[in-house]
């Protein structure tokens, strides 16, 4: 958790390792409750993604291509779990550690809203799986 901050700032900006009371200050901040969580592991914040904000607020540029990926290497190659809650309004992230991930149907920020101000469309969100 210490190291995370130091080491990612180039890839995501400023963040920072929440304890629980800046985690409930932070989701009061969002308009959110506390979703129940089966771990107490870390909560990494990033304050303003730099990747999200590189790709104008794109939510399905940060589910599919950091989101899902980071997720899936975190567990499956680390054997880590991790679950990220990113924010597209703000374009801020939770990265619960130890929590394991949702698939798509049930993750709750598929369901959100895009954060784009800008769109073609060229990033739309898959219909279906690989290969269909």
């Amino acid at each position: 958790a210490f190291f995370g901050p130091i080491f990612s700032y180039w890839l995501v900006g400023q963040s920072r390792v929440l304890d629980k009371d800046e985690e409930a200050s932070e989701l009061a901040r969002r308009g959110e409750q506390r979703p129940a969580r089966e771990s107490e592991g870390p909560i990494f914040l990033i304050r303003k993604c730099k990747f999200m904000e590189a790709a104008g607020g794109c939510k399905s540029l940060c589910l599919n291509l950091c989101k899902v990926a980071a997720e899936e290497y975190m567990n499956n190659e680390l054997g880590l779990p991790v679950y990220m809650d990113p924010d597209m309004k703000t374009y801020s992230c939770r990265m619960m550690i130890l929590e394991q991930p949702l698939p798509p149907d049930r993750d709750p920020a598929f369901d959100r809203a895009c954060g784009a101000e800008r769109c073609d469309g060229g990033f739309a969100m898959p219909t279906a799986g690989c290969g269909a």
